[in-house]
C-alpha cells in the first residue's frame, strides 16, 4: 500500500501504542492531536492496525438484528426499553503479533460499545428505535450508542446492560429470554467498531427462547409486539 504525495495518512492510536507508532516512523500533528503517517513513508502496511477503517472489527455475515428489551432507568427509575446490535453470524478481526489480520467467526451475539454505524443502520435507528443515541459518555470519555431514557434523557451503562449477570440483557433462565424481541433486518454486509465480552449463556438462552420477527411486520405490530408499560 502506497500513499500519493504529500498526503497524511491519519491514524487511531490509543495511548499506549503511542511508542509503537513513533518508533515505526510516525509524526505528530500537536492541531489535530493525531498521530499521522508521513509523506516519505511510502509501505504504510506496518501501521495498518492503526488505520481508522481498521477499527471496523465486527463483520456480520448475517442481516442485523435489533435485540429489544426492558431495563428500569437507573437515575429516575422509568421502566424504559433498552436495544442491542447483534447478528446471527460475524467474524472478529483482530491483529496478530506480526500485524497480521486475523478472523474468527462466531455464531448469534449482540455488540455493545457500538461507534460510529452505517447510514443504512441509522436511519432505520432513528425511525425505529430513537432511545438508541450515539452519545458521548462521560465515564468512557468518548461517544458510542448509547440507550436512553425517554423520560429524564439518562444514558444508561452500556456496561450495565450487556455485561452484568441478572440486569439488562444479562437474563439467566428461558423465562427471561422469551421476553425479549429480536427484529430481523435485511441491512447485510455490515462491519462495525464494537465489543462483544458479555455473559455468554445469556446469549444461549436470548437466540433460543427470545422472539423473532423481521422489521416490516415490527413495523406494522410494535404497539402490540413491544409494550413498555
Amino acid at each position: 500500500m502506497y500513499q500519493q504525495a504529500n498526503i497524511r495518512k491519519y491514524l487511531d492510536v490509543p495511548f499506549h501504542d503511542n511508542g509503537r507508532v513513533k518508533e515505526l516512523g510516525a509524526w505528530w500533528d500537536p492541531e489535530k492531536k493525531s498521530w499521522y503517517v508521513p509523506p516519505h513513508i511510502k509501505a504504510i502496511n506496518p501501521f495498518k492496525r492503526w488505520f481508522p477503517e481498521s477499527k471496523l472489527n465486527l463483520h456480520l455475515k448475517s442481516p442485523l438484528l435489533f435485540v429489544l428489551y426492558k431495563e428500569f432507568c437507573f437515575k429516575c427509575g422509568t421502566v424504559l426499553p433498552i436495544v442491542s446490535l447483534a447478528a446471527d453470524e460475524y467474524e472478529d478481526i483482530t491483529f496478530n503479533d506480526d500485524d497480521e489480520e486475523e478472523a474468527e467467526s462466531y455464531s448469534f451475539w449482540m455488540f455493545h460499545y457500538v461507534k460510529p454505524i452505517p447510514d443504512p443502520v441509522s436511519g432505520v435507528n432513528a425511525e425505529q428505535f430513537p432511545f438508541f443515541q450515539y452519545k458521548y459518555s462521560n465515564t468512557m470519555k468518548t461517544k458510542f450508542w448509547l440507550n436512553v431514557c425517554p423520560k429524564c434523557k439518562a444514558a444508561q451503562g452500556d456496561h450495565f446492560i450487556h455485561c452484568e449477570v441478572g440486569e439488562g440483557f444479562g437474563v439467566t433462565s428461558a423465562q427471561e429470554a422469551s421476553k425479549i424481541l429480536i427484529v430481523e433486518t435485511a441491512i447485510n454486509a455490515v462491519q462495525l467498531d464494537g465489543e462483544t465480552y458479555a455473559y455468554s449463556d445469556s446469549h444461549e438462552f436470548i437466540n433460543e427462547y427470545a422472539g423473532r420477527v423481521s422489521l416490516p411486520e415490527y413495523i406494522r405490530r410494535k404497539n402490540e409486539l413491544f409494550k413498555i408499560s
